[in-house]
């Protein structure tokens, strides 16, 4: 069974509508790299000021503080998002948490970090290092509340996106059917010719544009 052959108003809506399509998924993982570059960049800016915030506080004499005294310390560089927490190694060696921070810097020193990012039970989480003279300065900030943020963006701009394919479809078919209804016209009129159903042997083409009028010329040459 032979093949179908589609008419040039199917082939040219199928390729609109395939080049609009391409362009929607350009613009989506455009839209997608920004929204991560941004939410990286925002993370480590973040972290960086509380790096430098408690770097700027902290001093020898404060090597000597208890667990508590060093709890209370750190909180206070905290934005207290959900599970923010930070971490610093002392000159002696020990190793001195934020509220909760122990326990979320152990789950996340188990689990590889993708350049600076920890996926941990369903959330996101920045973690930066740096030492600061006799100081290790460590901070694990919550970012899943952006990512939450930036998915529900990205999806309903891919409803948005669907719902413009549907009603561009229409669209394109009418401009496609508009654009090749010259060539239309010159295949009816030589299949009118073909069967004798017109007297007056010669294809007319309504718009005229510089190939459609030499097409006319040629195909009325030919049939004289």
């Amino acid at each position: 069974m032979s093949k179908k052959i589609k008419t040039t108003s199917q082939q040219l809506t199928r390729l609109f509508l395939s080049l609009f399509i391409i362009l929607l998924l350009l613009v989506n993982l455009t839209f997608a790299a920004i929204s991560i570059t941004f939410i990286y960049n925002n993370a480590h800016q973040q972290a960086e000021e509380v790096i430098d915030t408690v770097r700027d506080n902290i001093s020898d004499h404060d090597d000597h503080k208890n667990k508590k005294e060093w709890k209370l310390f750190l909180n206070a560089y905290l934005a207290r998002q959900s599970n923010d927490a930070i971490a610093v190694k002392t000159p002696k060696g020990k190793t001195v948490y934020s509220e909760d921070g122990e326990e979320l810097f152990k789950k996340t020193r188990d689990r590889g970090n993708f350049n600076h990012v920890v996926f941990l039970n369903n959330s996101a989480y920045y973690f930066q290092t740096e030492q600061e003279d006799k100081y290790q300065i460590s901070v694990i900030l919550n970012v899943n509340d952006l990512f939450t943020l930036i998915m529900h963006l990205l999806l309903a701009i891919i409803i948005l996106n669907l719902l413009a394919i549907i009603f561009s479809i229409p669209l394109i078919k009418r401009f496609s059917k508009k654009w090749s209804q010259p060539l239309e016209k010159i295949d009816q009129d030589i299949a009118a010719i073909e069967n004798k159903r017109i007297s007056k042997k010669k294809v007319f083409v309504h718009k005229e544009t510089a190939e459609n009028r030499h097409l006319e010329k040629y195909f009325n040459e030919i049939i004289e």
